[in-house]
């Protein structure tokens, strides 16, 4: 039986299968056509129907996309653009061959975890594009040149103190104790690991979740790995959500015009509804299966292909979600100073960390110098 990677197991209220009517997973789909025709034909058609439909809009927005200048911002879009096809492709193949259901569970959940991380790049390198317009007053690093965090923060500066933490699910409620004050670049670079970690902490609980699955014979401690997991990947969820809340809070002076508000919600939507699949999916099967006596497989993996499923229509409205809010007309040409292409998010990282902990420690590229390097054919 199937097993979804750290999540909780599902608890569907039907009618308790008879272990000998279970059949061979590569027996199932011949047990479905002969038991249930009808039930089968619907959910085949209306898979195949989703699955077409999320590929054409992927497509043409793909298309588009590629029809700009090669920047960091169209690769990050790319990516993201990729999530529904990925739900789509992995759901469908699913559906036709019930026994790669855990794998294309893990799957999603690592696509997912990366469209998120890449979501937070694009964040910080449009803020820092946006930032390279305006004026520096002070230099904030020793050797007087100016790196990309500190553009960034001494922009956020000039929209004056303001409460940046005050944003759901947590610091709302602590709104009216926080003080209003200005963003630190240790603060900045902090966000950004918030975001990141959800992606590290989320692909590494599904490699571990497998490894505990496929151990043979079982690990007398799943039980306890998996609640681990769960609560894990719970919390790490949570801090990116709220980290995203503040960035999108942050940089609205800044980024208004690129529509992130409507970008963080297609984002944050795939997120909660991660979040709260199980409850949502858990409620709509027993509703719609009350009564019913199950065939050819148990109910909890009929509840999982049932998710399977419905994550192929989900995917048809993320794709349209995602084409809204991704604009491919949004995506500006190379800057002379910020964008570098492909390499872009490597010397965007190096020089952040360098100048928002190390101070302009020894070896830390700065803009100045990376212009230099680059105008001499080094970069």
């Amino acid at each position: 039986m199937a097993q979804g990677w750290f999540r909780r197991p599902f608890r569907p209220q039907v009618a308790p299968m008879d272990p000998a009517k279970i059949v061979p997973e590569g027996k199932i789909i011949p047990c479905m056509w002969e038991h249930h025709p009808q039930q089968f034909m619907c959910v085949v058609l209306s898979s195949q129907s989703f699955f077409i439909a999320t590929l054409i809009v992927n497509c043409r927005h793909i298309a588009a996309v590629r029809r700009r200048p090669l920047t960091m911002q169209r690769r990050c879009y790319v990516s993201i653009i990729m999530l529904p096809s990925i739900f789509a492709v992995t759901a469908n193949i699913c559906l036709l061959i019930p026994r790669t259901l855990d794998f294309s569970q893990f799957l999603q959940t690592c696509y997912q975890a990366h469209a998120v991380g890449t979501f937070g790049v694009l964040l910080f390198s449009l803020l820092s594009h946006s930032a390279a317009s305006i004026p520096v007053e002070e230099p904030c690093m020793a050797d007087g040149s100016v790196g990309p965090v500190e553009k960034i923060v001494s922009a956020l500066a000039a929209q004056g103190p303001r409460k940046h933490f005050a944003v759901p699910p947590i610091g709302c409620c602590l709104a009216p104790c926080l003080p209003r004050h200005n963003l630190t670049p240790f603060q900045l670079l902090l966000l950004f690991r918030c975001i990141r970690q959800f992606t590290i902490v989320t692909v590494s609980a599904a490699i571990v979740s497998m490894e505990v699955v496929a151990a043979e014979p079982p690990h007398d401690f799943g039980d306890i790995v998996e609640t681990v997991q769960f609560v894990t990947v719970k919390l790490s969820t949570v801090v990116a959500v709220s980290s995203l809340f503040v960035l999108m809070n942050t940089s609205k002076p800044l980024l208004g015009h690129l529509n992130t508000k409507f970008k963080f919600v297609a984002i944050k939507c795939t997120i909660l509804f991660e979040l709260l699949r199980n409850a949502i999916i858990q409620t709509v099967f027993n509703y719609v299966f009350r009564g019913a006596h199950p065939q050819c497989i148990e109910p909890q993996q009929q509840q999982q292909m049932f998710w399977m499923w419905f994550l192929t229509g989900w995917s048809v409205v993320l794709a349209v979600l995602i084409r809204k809010a991704f604009l491919a007309e949004e995506i500006e040409p190379v800057s002379p100073l910020l964008d570098y292409g492909a390499g872009h998010h490597q010397l965007f990282l190096l020089q952040s960390v360098h100048a928002g902990l190390g101070g302009g420690q020894p070896g830390a590229l700065t803009t100045p110098e990376i212009e230099t390097k680059r105008a001499s054919g080094e970069v």
